[in-house]
This record gives structure tokens, C-alpha cells and sequence, in this order.
């Protein structure tokens, strides 16, 4: 099943909020500064997938979107501080 998900910016420090395909992300991302959205799943390789784009935000996934949530949703990294410009760059 696919869920829903936010990057949201607070302090300079970016989180992580997945929730149900029930909620909009407008709903759930209120006054919050968003940086990407989309869906996510977790794939047969155990790591988390992101894709596509949220309609009530005209917001969509970002290129390294699986890797943040992959470091913040299995490793439990809640300190996550990398900012838009530094995640969206080519390794």
C-alpha cells in the first residue's frame, strides 16, 4: 500500500511525516514549510521508495526523497538537517 509523505522544513531542520492516502497533504502539511511531497512505499528490498506529486500542494517528489526517508524512517536519524540544495545535487 501506498502512503503518503511530506519533507517539511522547521528551524532549518527538515522531518519526515508519512501518513494514510486518506489524509491530503495540505490537510497534514497545514502551515508548515513543505520541500517536497509525494508517496512512498516500502519496496521487496526493505527500503523505502518515493514517487510522484501531491495535487493539493502542486508539490512532487525529489530526487534523493527515498534516501532522506530511508536515513529517517529505518535508521531512526531524526536529526536530519541537510538542506534542499545539498540533497537535490548529484553524488
Amino acid at each position: 500500500m501506498k502512503l503518503k509523505y511530506l519533507i517539511v522544513e522547521h528551524n532549518r531542520v527538515e522531518a519526515v511525516l508519512v501518513f494514510s492516502p486518506l489524509l491530503s497533504h495540505d490537510d497534514v502539511a497545514g502551515r508548515s514549510k513543505v520541500t517536497s511531497a509525494g508517496f512512498c512505499k516500502m519496496g521487496v528490498d526493505g527500503k523505502w521508495i518515493a514517487v510522484g506529486t501531491s495535487a493539493s500542494l502542486n508539490c512532487s517528489a525529489k530526487t534523493n526523497d527515498a534516501e532522506i526517508l530511508n536515513r529517517f524512517l529505518s535508521a531512526g536519524d531524526f536529526s536530519l538537517s541537510t538542506n534542499r540544495t545539498n540533497r537535490d545535487a548529484p553524488h
